[in-house]
């Protein structure tokens, strides 16, 4: 008995239960903010690349500048006004 009072008055394992609950939360902080990042990466990545696209095939087409009548329907125009 006297070892089982000893036992349940040592605190020397709860620190390292501390420390385990600690790091499983930051884990988990780290894990959903890189999801988020990874997310919002790809999206302005595929962005950029609708982008560079668009402005491709309007110098293929055109070799001039772009001008507000070469703009159509939603494009980069619409987005970000004509390129002079």
């Amino acid at each position: 008995m006297k070892q089982f009072s000893l036992f349940v008055r040592n605190e020397s394992g709860s620190t390292s239960v501390e420390w385990i609950i600690l790091t499983a939360m930051i884990l988990g902080i780290s894990v959903a903010i890189f999801s988020s990042l990874a997310n919002s990466i790809d999206r302005t990545a595929n962005v950029v690349s609708t982008d560079i696209a668009l402005v491709a095939s309007y110098a293929q087409n055109s070799p001039t500048v772009i001008s507000p009548d070469a703009c159509d329907e939603e494009t980069l125009c619409d987005r970000y006004g004509a390129m002079q």
